[in-house]
């Protein structure tokens, strides 16, 4: 299904009117919180992207910040699937996520525009905090058995 189509689709289930797509293929949703979601095709067929800004990449403690922001993207354990990045012409540290309208219908796709969403807001919310590189979110990955290396017995660890 293209992008316009799925949009559409999605946007009449919620009850609202036809979607119409910038001259790129692209749409910004404003939330009602004023975030900014932008979708756009990507240079791949059959996929887009969802991104949003969390907010400016902070002066101080940079390489702290940078090191959460790894740490929540490992394996999306943060991020609900999406990604964080930072955005070198802005200086910006952004969310995004990039989906296969092949495999998406309008039901996925609001779950999956929802989750990324409460996302943003968390990472929103502690960046307007200034929570950001001060290790609370880290801290909690961590403490949920989240290392990237197995222990030597680990069940269904083959090693080759």
């Amino acid at each position: 299904m293209a992008l316009a189509e799925m949009l559409t689709e999605w946007a009449r289930s919620r009850g609202d009117g036809v979607v119409e797509l910038d001259p790129d293929g692209g749409i910004q949703l404003l939330l009602d919180d004023g975030m900014t979601v932008d979708i756009g095709p990507t240079d791949e067929d059959e996929s887009f992207s969802m991104t949003a800004a969390v907010g400016p990449l902070p002066e101080d403690g940079r390489s702290a910040v940078m090191e959460e922001l790894l740490m929540a993207n490992l394996v999306g354990l943060g991020t609900g699937g999406a990604s964080l990045a930072i955005d070198a012409v802005s200086d910006e540290i952004v969310l995004c996520r990039v989906f296969h309208t092949d495999d998406l219908s309008p039901e996925i796709f609001e779950r999956e525009f929802d989750r990324f969403v409460e996302v943003l807001r968390f990472w929103r919310e502690r960046h307007d905090a200034g929570q950001l590189g001060r290790g609370a979110a880290s801290r909690r990955l961590a403490d949920d058995g989240t290392s990237p290396e197995p222990a030597p017995d680990a069940p269904g660890l083959v090693r080759i």
